[in-house]
């Protein structure tokens, strides 16, 4: 199952489990009848949902904007149309003339690594799995470290 289909459950579980709690303190006399119309609403609603960001627009690589952008800590190219056979969009234009670069330089250059006041900005390189992975990952080794220690005091401590 993917991760959006077990977020999307969770949503909906969360969803039904609150609107029982209002239940009780609701006037509706039929619970049957409100537990269907509550998984019906549910449904309807959260349906059309994704947690991930699907790329907004569908614009040609040759016919896109050259600048980078923030995209949640990624470093995107941006998908705005160029403009008057220039390499950006009005925006990235408008930031040129404006403060003479661009704030995280090209997509096909190499990421800034400190922005205007110094400060280290903190991109992600890893995939929202790869990062979830490598969480599950470290609380796996947590939990193993554990119970090592919880044997080794175990057996130190019979007489």
């Amino acid at each position: 199952m993917h991760i959006n289909d077990l977020l999307k459950l969770k949503l909906q579980e969360d969803l039904y489990n609150e609107l029982m709690i209002h239940y009780n303190k609701s006037k509706f006399k039929n619970k049957k009848l409100y537990k269907k119309l509550c998984l019906i609403k549910i449904k309807e609603k959260t349906n059309h949902l994704s947690f991930f960001e699907k790329n907004k627009k569908n614009i040609p690589d040759n016919k896109r904007c050259c600048s980078r952008i923030w995209d949640n800590h990624k470093g995107s190219r941006c998908y705005y149309l160029k403009k008057n056979n220039e390499d950006y969009c009005q925006h990235h234009l408008n930031m040129i003339q404006k403060n003479g670069k661009l704030i995280f330089n090209r997509y096909d250059e190499d990421k800034p690594i400190y922005n205007e006041k110094n400060n280290r900005i903190p991109w992600i390189e890893k995939s929202e799995i790869e990062t979830l992975n490598d969480i599950i990952q470290k609380q796996w080794n947590i939990v193993n470290k554990i119970i090592k220690f919880n044997l080794k005091k175990q057996r130190q401590i019979t007489p």
